[in-house]
């Protein structure tokens, strides 16, 4: 009878052993046990997809800029670009001019 049990026990033992092991990583890969799993997938899909807005602004503005260096190179200077930095940052205005910030 001993042998007996002692195999009875140990199966038991190593079914309950398998049964709470796979449990835990099954919880797991379903997210309940913190924010990466298969049920953040949908709040990881939406951090994604903000951040691909911020990265086109982003690229818009970096384009812009762009632009706005190529029409001040060292061989040729926009008029129209040079007036407006000397208004803006330099206070050059002319006595028929009238400013209206719309910032």
């Amino acid at each position: 009878m001993g042998r007996k049990t002692n195999s009875i026990i140990g199966t038991v033992l190593m079914w309950s052993f398998t049964f709470f092991l796979s449990g835990y990583f099954v919880l797991h890969a379903l997210g309940l046990g913190g924010e990466h799993g298969y049920f953040s997938l949908e709040q990881i899909d939406g951090e994604i997809a903000q951040a691909e807005e911020q990265l086109a602004e982003l690229t818009e503005y970096r384009d812009w800029l762009n632009h706005r260096l190529n029409l001040v190179s060292e061989d040729r200077v926009d008029a129209d670009l040079l007036g407006e930095l000397a208004r803006n940052n330099g206070g050059l205005y002319a006595a028929d001019e009238i400013i209206i910030n719309i910032n």
